[in-house]
């Protein structure tokens, strides 16, 4: 078969799956209680092996509205809210990332749901891989949405004066999720499972809205010697500790948009779906 085939193949088999995806129903809101915690989730429906997206810090289930139904004609696709964000319950306590994978254990057992494929964006990296660690007869394969970070070495990086990366302030159950994930290191050499791990790769330094210049010109003075090189440590780290792990940079892009904006979406898309389809 020859280039141009297999381009036309493949374009081709990405249409059917965008028509599929349209045609699907609207999805469902549902909730489950877990140890008196009422959380909720979204069920796109699909079938085939179940796949469950987590969120990122601060959004519910129906950030994935976007991306979810790409994938309904292999999986059954269901995202969770984890506690803590509405419609979900807000607890005291129990945001610790060893309580965070019991309710995603929990919210599995509740949907009779022996073993899944996880997907986890930003912060809910932490989640997965305590649940991988923890759970592991319960874990099929791992995909990191640009989530597999160090947050304790990124929170001592921010407080570098040469390199003082503004950190947000946040409150209540937010805050309580932050401070889990800064204290959790991510055990990735305890993890059986294959994962993928997409990263943003930034060719210059982030300056987030609102710095003002004296610290926005020591982020950008200071990207080559510190910012540039603790990216390259995490996906190095990720690289040397998972023992079936495999990465996916994604350029030209940034933590928010790679999972709107069409061009980096289709490559995770494509790669997340070869990657969940192989044996």
């Amino acid at each position: 078969m020859t280039r141009s085939w297999l381009h036309l193949v493949a374009v081709a088999a990405i249409a059917v799956t965008a028509s599929l995806a349209a045609q699907q129903p609207p999805p469902t809101d549902a909730f489950v209680t877990v140890d008196g915690v009422r959380l909720h989730y979204v069920d796109w429906g699909g079938t085939g092996r179940p796949l469950l997206f987590l969120t990122s810090l601060g959004s519910n289930a129906h950030q994935f509205d976007a991306l979810a139904p790409k994938f309904v004609d292999r999986f059954r696709v269901l995202a969770l809210t984890r506690r803590g964000k509405d419609p979900s319950d807000k607890p005291p306590s129990g945001y610790d990332t060893t309580a965070l994978a019991g309710d995603i254990k929990g919210f599995l057992d509740a949907m009779h749901i022996d073993r899944v494929l996880l997907a986890g964006y930003s912060i809910a990296g932490d989640e997965e891989t305590r649940f991988a660690a923890l759970f592991p007869e319960r874990v099929e394969k791992l995909v990191y949405l640009d989530a597999a970070y160090d947050r304790k070495s990124g929170v001592a990086l921010a407080r570098n004066p040469a390199y003082p990366m503004p950190l947000p302030k946040f409150e209540g159950p937010i805050a309580e999720t932050v401070k889990g994930a800064t204290a959790a290191d991510p055990d990735y050499a305890s993890v059986r499972a294959p994962a993928l791990a997409f990263y943003v790769i930034y060719e210059t330094p982030q300056v987030p809205p609102g710095t003002d210049p004296f610290t926005e010109s020591k982020l950008i003075a200071g990207w080559p010697t510190y910012g540039e090189p603790f990216l390259h440590a995490q996906v190095n780290r990720f690289r040397r500790e998972m023992k079936h792990g495999r990465v996916v940079e994604l350029r030209d892009t940034n933590h928010v948009r790679f999972l709107i904006d069409p061009a980096p979406q289709q490559v995770v898309v494509r790669e997340m779906r070869r990657f969940l389809l192989a044996e």
